[in-house]
């Protein structure tokens, strides 16, 4: 009973305390992922004559089937290239190891997801905070973390800090407006960064927050239209009010006229023309990890992308639809869909339960998802090791708990 207790005290932990390290600490996602992972194993065992091994249920194989899919993808590729890298698993990994968090937490009391609310507020509002005290304007960055990746990060702790109003039981008016300002801080650092790709996902959360609202049948056309125009107007008003969001999105509209193929937008659509091309060639298991990035200085010589955006599509395609076209073929695509769509299922089928505990993880869940389905339009977001860390890790809490077994033995 003590040493399960005091496991429980770890998770609770861990919980609060990555999305405060996750922009704030080099290593700190990682680090979290690791012990919750191992904290998870451990469960397994204590508890495998209780019952954990015989709950191989529907969910835990979609979610098994979601997480590994990725991996299985880059293995048959490899296969068919007869190349071996064990770099090439980094990021898929941490999706697979995500499972063991799920298959444990859903079976834990769901009072251990209590701290998680919290941490996502202060982590959106000390990245805040830092970026204030920096001093920086536009392209805000920190030492690890480029301004897209940061904007977009910190738009999702952002949004998941305001979704979790109401979570464990009604919040106080000091918890509900420490939620409001994690919402406006991460509103704020994904403005300064710059990062436009990001902002696209701004409907989509407000939507999920609509539809998925108690009362949404009721004057829901009204609510969509108030959205919308709200939506409309918000845009505007930043457009002309905000200095960076005004130079950002003169800037894509400059990149969109421009004569010049080597633009931000230009590179990007010479990028992906490219993935397409290469697709092409190899549909069913793509070109290879590599390939995309051998196969530059080739496509420069022939005209298919400018010298510039072929130096930098050595690095990056810009797009992780684009990017696993390319490399992973079809068997990359199958996975790239089911990583997003069976999570996406299965929050969408928990948010009609009768606990208000599992509908607003489901719809936090739904944020997460279909944020990063947005976000990797225009960059490829699991390239970053933390970041396939933490989608991974907080897909699996929050189905966790948003399929939490042990909600209805407690509450009613």
């Amino acid at each position: 009973m003590k040493n399960y207790l005091i496991t429980t005290r770890s998770i609770q932990a861990i919980l609060f305390a990555y999305p405060v390290l996750l922009l704030t600490v080099k290593g700190g996602m990682g680090t979290g992922f690791i012990l919750l992972v191992a904290l998870s194993v451990y469960l397994m065992f204590c508890n495998a004559s209780s019952g954990i091994r015989q709950n191989m249920d529907r969910d835990l194989v979609l979610f098994g089937v979601s997480m590994s899919a990725t991996i299985i993808s880059i293995m048959l590729s490899q296969f068919y290239h007869l190349s071996a890298n064990a770099r090439d698993f980094d990021s898929a990994s941490r999706f697979l190891f995500s499972i063991p968090i799920f298959l444990v937490l859903r079976e834990t009391d769901y009072k251990v997801f209590k701290p998680l609310q919290y941490g996502l507020a202060v982590g959106a509002i000390l990245i805040g905070f830092i970026i204030v005290i920096s001093g920086q304007k536009m392209i805000a960055s920190t030492y690890f973390l480029i301004h897209i990746h940061l904007g977009d990060l910190a738009l999702m702790l952002g949004f998941l800090s305001v979704f979790s109003i109401n979570w464990m039981q009604k919040d106080s008016h000091f918890v509900v407006i420490l939620k409001v300002i994690g919402l406006v801080a991460g509103l704020y650092v994904s403005m300064v960064s710059g990062a436009r790709g990001g902002w696209a996902a701004i409907p989509i959360f407000l939507l999920i927050w609509i539809l998925l609202s108690p009362n949404f049948k009721n004057g829901l056309v009204i609510k969509l239209i108030i959205t919308v125009a709200a939506m409309i107007f918000g845009s505007v008003v930043g457009y002309m009010t905000i200095n960076v969001v005004h130079v950002r999105m003169d800037a894509a509209i400059h990149d969109l006229t421009a004569v010049t193929p080597d633009t931000s937008l230009g590179i990007r659509f010479q990028l992906w023309k490219a993935a397409v091309q290469l697709f092409m060639q190899n549909p069913v298991f793509g070109v290879g990890a590599d390939g995309f990035a051998l196969a530059m200085d080739r496509m420069a010589d022939s005209g298919v992308v400018t010298r510039m955006a072929a130096d930098i599509g050595k690095g990056e395609v810009h797009s992780y639809y684009f990017a696993t076209l390319a490399r992973y073929g079809i068997a990359g695509m199958i996975s790239l869909a089911l990583l997003f769509f069976l999570p996406m299922r299965m929050f969408y089928k928990a948010s009609s339960s009768q606990y208000q505990f599992h509908r607003v993880a489901a719809r936090m869940g739904l944020c997460v998802v279909l944020g990063f389905l947005v976000f990797c339009i225009t960059v490829e977001m699991f390239n970053l090791k933390m970041i396939a860390t933490f989608y991974g890790m907080t897909v699996a809490v929050l189905l966790s708990a948003a399929t939490n077994r042990t909600v209805g033995k407690v509450a009613n």
